[in-house]
Formats: C-alpha cells, structure tokens, sequence
C-alpha cells in the first residue's frame, strides 16, 4: 500500500499537468494552480495537531 501512495503522484500530476498547459493559458497558469494547491496543503497539514 505505501507503494501506491508514494507512487501516485507521479502518475497523476502529469495526466492534472498536460490539459491546464494545453487548454487552460499554458505554463503560467501551471504554476499558479501548484501555486494554489502548495497553499491549501501548508493550511490542511498545519490544523493537524498529532498522529496517534
């Protein structure tokens, strides 16, 4: 299972990456959607407050 988790996300971000570049406005917009998702996890991980 933890092979999955490690390994998703590099399936996953090139099949999100490769429609925003070529019909949302490009690189530009790419980064601002990671820009957008790096923020909303900083604030989801910051409100955890312990691992049982």
């Amino acid at each position: 299972m933890i092979n999955v988790v490690n390994a998703l996300p590099q399936v996953v971000a090139p099949a999100l990456a490769a429609p925003t570049v070529t019909y949302l406005g490009g690189y530009r917009v790419l980064y601002l959607v990671v820009a957008v998702i790096g923020v909303a996890e900083a604030v989801l991980v910051r409100r955890i407050t312990g691992v049982d």
